[in-house]
């Protein structure tokens, strides 16, 4: 087993996380790949779809009649911009770098600044307490380099956050009135401890890191949003911190996705695997895509 392979199987233990990977295949061609998981039947109720030219993914319901709350959850994944770049992302920052004016980034020297700056007025995710990372990334055809970017929680704010909920004694049930839906019962609730915190949480103080690595071939440079390790259940989902690390791009594009996926940890019976896509770009422009999910759309 590789160093690359070996590193796969310690990160995906026990990590019901979300994931993307940027790099190239053995033959130089351009890959990114982006997965998801759940335990919530929510965040499980869902499906890779790609647009009609195959260069752009997004998320979509399984079944539509029995989507809870589809904020954080339906979003665009991979989105290419102008002739040369590829987005790759968690959440609807995807639109948001996509369509900051890069329609005139170099291929070769630019694209770093304008990054960073779309990605400074967004912040972690609001899913209190667990606020979960965002990760993004991009590549532009024919650069020597991959932008790699990661929005965490302030994790001294973030355990002010749990004490100050644990310590209020307040309950989602208080906040539940007739004919409100769970989101709204929710968010009513979060409100209620931001006050009491003196924390907003859909603008949580977030930790933003910016990456630059080389491109090389069969390698790829990945970051999910949560560390190893989140059994026993009802454990507090761990964010991930530190640098992207590496993982092998092995064989054909269908390949390369299905090693990832198998590595992924599906916590048995509890099958937190939803979905996996992979898409390739020839140094001509050219692309195809694969798309792996758990479950058919109704």
């Amino acid at each position: 087993m590789s160093n690359e392979q070996a590193e796969l199987k310690k990160r995906f233990d026990n990590n019901p996380c979300r994931g993307i990977v940027l790099g190239a295949g053995i033959e130089g061609s351009m890959r990114q790949f982006a997965w998801i998981m759940g335990r919530s039947p929510n965040s499980q109720n869902r499906v890779y779809e790609p647009n009609v030219e195959g260069a752009d993914l997004r998320t979509a319901p399984a079944d539509p009649s029995k989507v809870e709350d589809p904020r954080l959850i339906i979003y665009n994944v991979m989105r290419h911009s102008g002739s040369s770049l590829h987005v790759v992302s968690n959440g609807d920052q995807t639109d948001d770098v996509a369509e900051y004016g890069y329609h005139s980034v170099s291929v070769d020297s630019g694209g770093f600044d304008d990054f960073s700056y779309a990605l400074r007025r967004r912040h972690c995710e609001p899913d209190a307490p667990t606020f979960t990372p965002r990760i993004t990334g991009i590549q532009n055809r024919g650069a020597s380099v991959v932008y790699l970017a990661l929005l965490r929680p302030d994790f001294d704010e973030q355990a002010h956050w749990i004490e100050v909920e644990k310590a209020s004694g307040l309950t989602k049930d208080q906040f539940r009135k007739e004919g409100m839906k769970e989101s709204e019962v929710t968010e009513a609730y979060n409100q209620a401890i931001g006050k009491l915190a003196r924390l907003d949480h859909q603008r949580f103080p977030t930790i933003r890191s910016f990456f630059e690595f080389p491109f090389r071939t069969g390698i790829g440079y990945c970051l999910t949003t949560y560390k190893p390790g989140s059994l026993p259940e009802g454990k507090e989902l761990l964010s991930f911190d530190g640098e992207p690390f590496a993982v092998p791009i092995v064989g054909t594009l269908d390949e390369s996705v299905m090693n990832l996926w198998n590595h992924l940890d599906d916590c048995g019976d509890k099958h937190w695997r939803v979905a996996i896509a992979g898409i390739e770009i020839a140094p001509n422009g050219r692309y195809k895509m694969f798309v792996h999910n758990t479950r058919q759309k109704v």
